[in-house]
């Protein structure tokens, strides 16, 4: 009895100190990102971050060219100020708990290219989520609040390039959901990124 004491105890101590899973979902702007981010929280199984790298993207901007300076006003003051800082906060949020982070293609790509710490984790997974580029538009043009629109946001090569590049180089291969998948056929676009992550459909 004691042996077998000895196996759950140390079974326990494993399972608590395993990194819990990091999804991270890339996207372009007006891809419904944010639905799936909403839905994420709703299971209430995973931490939410929503676009940490944004302010760090418009701050880089606003040094540049004044013209980006009010973007900033969007933020809280203890938005993150670097990738790193961003990292770190992911990082220790999968010491605990499954953590999904929610990001525009365009504010990372760099980063994640040129530090490949994050995506050679066997508990971080990237997942694409992409829309029809005429469906994207049209919902860009009827939001768009600023007089200015960067032609970076919306680099689908680029966005399929990183995609290829964390194919290369991830330890697990990224997934991609269409976002029109998601109204058209949920249970089954949601059942494949389930099985695909290792997690329960809820």
């Amino acid at each position: 009895m004691r042996k077998e004491m000895q196996i759950i105890f140390i079974f326990w101590v494993i399972t608590l100190s395993a990194e819990k899973k990091v999804v991270f979902l890339v996207s372009p702007p007006r891809s419904l990102s944010t639905a799936f981010l909403r839905m994420m929280d709703n299971r209430g199984d995973f931490n939410v971050f929503n676009e940490p790298s944004i302010y760090i993207y418009i701050k880089n901007l606003a040094e540049k060219d004044k013209k980006y300076e009010n973007g900033l006003s969007w933020y809280y003051d203890d938005a993150p100020q670097s990738h790193e800082e961003v990292q770190e906060q992911i990082l220790e949020s999968a010491k605990t708990d499954n953590t999904f982070v929610k990001e525009m293609g365009f504010s990372i790509i760099n980063y994640h290219c040129n530090n490949m710490e994050m995506m050679k984790k066997e508990n971080v997974y990237f997942v694409f989520l992409i829309r029809n580029i005429h469906h994207t538009f049209l919902s860009e043009y009827k939001r768009l609040q600023v007089d200015y629109l960067i032609e970076e946001v919306y680099d689908y090569k680029a966005l399929y390039n990183f995609y290829n590049f964390i194919k290369e180089h991830g330890k697990n291969i990224p997934y991609v959901i269409q976002a029109e998948d998601l109204y058209q056929n949920t249970k089954t676009s949601i059942q494949g990124f389930c099985n695909h992550i290792g997690i329960k459909y809820l």
